[in-house]
C-alpha cells in the first residue's frame, strides 16, 4: 500500500467491507479527542495536523506510513464510522484524524500487528460514542507498539460508554485524552474506560494527562460491573505509568492495578471521590508520588444512588497475594502525596493495606483528615480476602515524614495488625478533637515507633499482643519524652 492510498481506490474496496491489507486485519475503530496543544508535534517538534508533513516518529515509535482519515481513507467528519468503512490498516500506519467529530460505532478490532497509531488533531478531534453503546469501541490485544494521542471521547448520549482495549507488547502510548459526559447506565453494566496491559515484562506504557472528570456516579459499584478507569490485570508484566492524570468519580476503582504480574506507577496526577479506592496497586516497583487525593461530599453533585451498597471510597489500597497469581514481591510504596479527606460519607480509610496485602512504605507524605471512620491509616489483620490467599511476610508498614491532621473523629490514626517489623519515624499524627487513639499495635513484633509526636484525646499507643519500642516527641516541632510514661502508651491484652 502506498504512503498515501489514493482516496477513490479505498473507497471502491471498502465498499465490499472486505479490505484486507498485509499487516493487520482491523474492523471499525472509535476514537476521539482531547484537543489539547503540546501533543500536536511529534517527537521531531513537526506540526502534526494538515498541511505539514506526517510525523512518523511518536513517542520512540516509528512508523513506517502516515494515513489521513479523511482524504486518504475516506471518512466523513459529521458521519457515522462503520465497521465496514474501515476494513483494515496496514502494518506500521499512523491513522490521523483531522479536526472535526466522528461517530463511531463499537466494533473496531485490530489483530496481528507490529505497530499502529491513532493521532487525533491538537485543534480538536472528537469520537461521538453511539446512544445505548457499552462494547469496545477500540479493541487491540496483541500489538507490539501502540499509540492513541488527542481525542475526545463524547460521551453524552443516552447509556454511551466509551471503553478501550489496548494490549501490547513492547511499547504504548496513550496522551491527551478526555472523556466528556458521565458513564452511567440503568443497567449498571459500565465497562472500564481502558483495559490496558504491557505483555512482555521489558515492555514499557505511558498513559499522560488522561482526564475523566465524571467517571460514573461514585457509588456505582453493581456487583462488580461498574465503571472502573483503568483496569490492569491478569497478563500485564512490563510497567504501566500513569503521569498528569484527572480521575474523578468512578464506582468501582479509578486505578485497579493490584491483580497483574507487572508494575504500575502513578505519578503528578490527582483524584477525587472514587470508589473502592482512587488508586489499587500492589507489589515491588509499584508505587504513588507527587499526587493528590480527595474525598469531598460537598465537591460531588451526581447520581447519589446505591450508596447503602459495596461503597468505601479509599485513597490508596494494596493487595500483593491473588488466588491465581500467587504473592506479588512485596514492596508497593506512596511518596510525596497529599490525601484530602473532607466529608467521606464511607468512612474509609485515606490508606488501607487488606489482609491479602504485604508491605508498604509511606514517606514524606500528609494527609488533611476532618471525616469520621475507624482510621486513617489500616494494616488488616492476616488472613484471607475472599478466595484470595493472606499476604505473606513481609508484611510491615512503614511511616516516615508523615503528617495526620485535621477536625476530624476516628478510633485510632493508625492502625497496624500482624504488621511485624512495622516502622513509624518522623511523623506527626495530630487529631486534637478526635476521641480516640494514637496508633493500634495488634499482634505485631519487632515494632519501632520513634521521634512521632500523636496529638489525640485517648491513647498515643495501644499494644495487643504486642510489645513495641516507643520514643515520642511532645508535639510536632518539640523534643522527645520518656517512652516510659503513661501518656506514651497503654498496654492492653
Amino acid at each position: 500500500m502506498s504512503e498515501h492510498m489514493d482516496r477513490r481506490s479505498f473507497l471502491r474496496v471498502a465498499a465490499t467491507g472486505s479490505l484486507l491489507l498485509s499487516g493487520c486485519l482491523g474492523r471499525a475503530s472509535t476514537d476521539d479527542d482531547s484537543g489539547q496543544p503540546e501533543t500536536g508535534s511529534s517527537d521531531d517538534g513537526s506540526d502534526a495536523d494538515g498541511g505539514e508533513p506526517f510525523p512518523l516518529t511518536r513517542h520512540g515509535i516509528e512508523f513506517d506510513r502516515g494515513l489521513d482519515a479523511v482524504e486518504d481513507i475516506g471518512l466523513d467528519p459529521g458521519g457515522t464510522v462503520t465497521n465496514d468503512l474501515i476494513a483494515g490498516i496496514d502494518d506500521g500506519t499512523l491513522l490521523r484524524f483531522p479536526a472535526g467529530r466522528f461517530r463511531w460505532d463499537p466494533g473496531a478490532r485490530v489483530e496481528n500487528c507490529d505497530r499502529i497509531g491513532f493521532l487525533g488533531s491538537p485543534l480538536g478531534t472528537a469520537i461521538e460514542v453511539p446512544t445505548g453503546a457499552n462494547d469496545q469501541l477500540l479493541r487491540i490485544e496483541d500489538a507490539a507498539e501502540i499509540t492513541f494521542e488527542n481525542f475526545t471521547v463524547d460521551q453524552t448520549n443516552d447509556g454511551a460508554v466509551g471503553t478501550f482495549l489496548l494490549w501490547a507488547r513492547d511499547a504504548l502510548h496513550v496522551e491527551n485524552v478526555r472523556f466528556r459526559g458521565r458513564a452511567n447506565r440503568e443497567d449498571g453494566i459500565e465497562p472500564s474506560a481502558f483495559n490496558i496491559k504491557l505483555l512482555e515484562p521489558d515492555g514499557v506504557g505511558t498513559v499522560r494527562n488522561w482526564v475523566d472528570r465524571e467517571g460514573s456516579g461514585w457509588a456505582s459499584y453493581n456487583g462488580s460491573s461498574g465503571r472502573i478507569g483503568a483496569l490492569v490485570r491478569d497478563g500485564h508484566r512490563g510497567t504501566l505509568r500513569f503521569v498528569d492524570c484527572d480521575l474523578r468519580e468512578f464506582g468501582n476503582n479509578a486505578l485497579y492495578a493490584s491483580r497483574c504480574q507487572g508494575d504500575v506507577q502513578v505519578s503528578d496526577s490527582y483524584f477525587e471521590n472514587n470508589n473502592v479506592a482512587s488508586v489499587r496497586i500492589g507489589g515491588e516497583g509499584s508505587f504513588v508520588e507527587n499526587t493528590r487525593i480527595v474525598v469531598s461530599e460537598d465537591r460531588y453533585e451526581g447520581p447519589r444512588e446505591n450508596e447503602d451498597e459495596a461503597f468505601h471510597m479509599r485513597g490508596v489500597l494494596v493487595e500483593d497475594s491473588h488466588a491465581d497469581l500467587g504473592q506479588k514481591t512485596a514492596g508497593a510504596a506512596v511518596r510525596d502525596c497529599e490525601f484530602r479527606f473532607e466529608e467521606n460519607p464511607t468512612g474509609a480509610p485515606a490508606i488501607e493495606v487488606w489482609s491479602n496485602g504485604r508491605s508498604l512504605s509511606v514517606e514524606d507524605t500528609s494527609i488533611r483528615y476532618d471525616a469520621t471512620g475507624p482510621s486513617v491509616i489500616r494494616r488488616e489483620n492476616y488472613g484471607s480476602k475472599g478466595r484470595h490467599p493472606p499476604g505473606e511476610p513481609p508484611r510491615w508498614l512503614r511511616l516516615d515524614g508523615v503528617e495526620v491532621d485535621g477536625d476530624g473523629e476516628t478510633r485510632r490514626v493508625v492502625d497496624l495488625r500482624d504488621a511485624d517489623g512495622s516502622r513509624i519515624r518522623d511523623c506527626c499524627l495530630r487529631l486534637p478533637r478526635s476521641e480516640g487513639n494514637g496508633i493500634n499495635v495488634v499482634r505485631s513484633a519487632d515494632v519501632v515507633i520513634e521521634d512521632t509526636a500523636i496529638d489525640v484525646a485517648g491513647t498515643a499507643v495501644i499494644e495487643r499482643e504486642s510489645d513495641p519500642a516507643v520514643d515520642l516527641r511532645t508535639d510536632c516541632d518539640g523534643e522527645g519524652v520518656d517512652d516510659e510514661s503513661d501518656s506514651a502508651s497503654d498496654r492492653s491484652s
